[in-house]
């Protein structure tokens, strides 16, 4: 049967190992690594902003802002008493848009 030698220490030869003696070489090693390219970023709320398209602009002047069904349909189960509040949905919703009291 094969012995197996000993592990010890470090196995990387030399040359790859490397020693941080010094807070300052430590901070220049981590600056090289961590500096995020510099870009420009560029926020335009003038004129030259982006606009819909053609059919995305029809479909919008299409579309009411009330969705009149849905709302008769609610009107009339209040008449009737019988339109019941989900307290969860209500909650749920108050905590997905940060109510704060």
């Amino acid at each position: 049967m094969n012995k197996i030698p000993p592990v010890t220490g470090n196995s990387l030869p030399a040359e790859k190992k490397k020693k941080i003696s010094h807070s300052d070489d430590f901070k220049t090693m981590m600056d090289q690594k961590t500096s995020p390219p510099k870009t420009e970023n560029k926020i335009s709320t003038g004129p030259e902003k982006a606009e819909l398209p053609p059919e995305a602009r029809s479909a919008l002047a299409e579309t009411p802002d009330v969705r009149a069904d849905k709302v008769e349909s609610i009107k009339k189960q209040i008449a009737d008493g019988t339109y019941k509040i989900d307290a969860r949905d209500v909650a749920g919703a108050m905590l997905r848009k940060g109510f704060k009291p």
